[in-house]
């Protein structure tokens, strides 16, 4: 493993770090070992990797089952609803 570079060396590069030349190194990878907090006003942090978001697949998934499917009237009503609104606009 190469050793950290200096500030000095740091400092002193001039070309960005996606160039060919020899003096660049490839960008470092951080692995994160500490635990996932979750807060109380964030339970569910975002990490796809993170069991919170199973649960949280888990809770929508629920809610769309619970929800009344939307009908063809559903649609006809909404279209109704847009074209009255529309011919006002119209109107005004």
């Amino acid at each position: 493993m190469q050793p950290l570079p200096s500030r000095s060396q740091i400092d002193e590069r001039t070309e960005p770090m996606n160039s060919n030349h020899s003096n660049t190194h490839p960008p470092y990878i951080v692995i994160m070992l500490d635990p996932i907090v979750h807060p109380d006003d964030r339970p569910y942090c975002g990490d796809e990797t993170c069991p919170c978001m199973e649960e949280l697949y888990d809770l929508v998934e629920q809610e769309l089952d619970d929800e009344q499917p939307y009908t063809r009237a559903d649609e006809q009503a909404d279209l109704a609803n847009a074209a009255y609104y529309d011919e006002l606009g119209r109107q005004g």
